[in-house]
């Protein structure tokens, strides 16, 4: 995929509602968050994962603030306890 093939491609995803179907914690109604791009919220294209490592290749979805934010501190979260976790398994198995 060429830059302008790329730029064109989260311009149009930048126009569509949010894609959120439930990453930031909130259960949404119809199955997506659905908030649409206005002057006063702009949404931001990230990858489903938003707090995973980018990698260019991957799908993208559009994100209102508030979604993106939440996903992000949700994925930190889980990978912090994660890697709380097995720190104890590590530490367990030295006794």
């Amino acid at each position: 995929m060429t830059r302008s093939e790329r730029d064109r491609r989260i311009q149009s995803l930048l126009r569509q509602p949010c894609g959120c179907t439930g990453q930031c914690g909130n259960r949404h109604a119809r199955g997506t968050c659905g908030h649409r791009p206005s002057h006063l919220k702009r949404h931001c294209a990230a990858p489903p994962d938003p707090s995973a490592p980018f990698d260019p290749e991957s799908e993208l979805l559009s994100w209102c603030s508030v979604c993106y934010n939440a996903a992000v501190r949700r994925g930190h979260e889980a990978r912090e306890q994660q890697a709380e976790q097995d720190l104890l398994d590590m530490q367990e198995e030295l006794f």
